[in-house]
């Protein structure tokens, strides 16, 4: 099976996401909301298992998104892949260092 990718000729670009660009800032939010609460590819929805089984709409999920990179983000971790063409943001990898004794 093949599946088409919209991005399949993107050049892409790769930065470690910061919030000194509020505009990227909340496409990466978007764009891992997207991911979790499901894109469609072909006949079939690609989602997170969870989010489908609780019912989280994108909308809240991408709040949930936005307060999360607003606490980890200045660790440093959370990358953006954006396309050279458009500079949309097409992918996020949002990591953290947790601490729970908060050292």
């Amino acid at each position: 099976m093949t599946i088409e990718l919209p991005y399949k000729d993107a050049t892409v670009s790769y930065q470690v996401l910061t919030q000194s660009d509020d505009s990227l800032f909340k496409e990466a939010a978007a764009c891992l909301a997207d991911t979790f609460t499901g894109v469609k590819l072909g006949a079939s929805i690609i989602r997170e298992p969870m989010c489908y089984t609780r019912h989280i709409l994108k909308d809240d999920f991408e709040n949930f998104v936005l307060d999360y990179l607003n606490h980890v983000v200045e660790q440093g971790y959370c990358f953006i892949a954006t396309d050279d063409k458009t500079g949309m943001v097409i992918g996020v990898y949002a990591c953290e260092i947790f601490d729970p004794a908060g050292n």
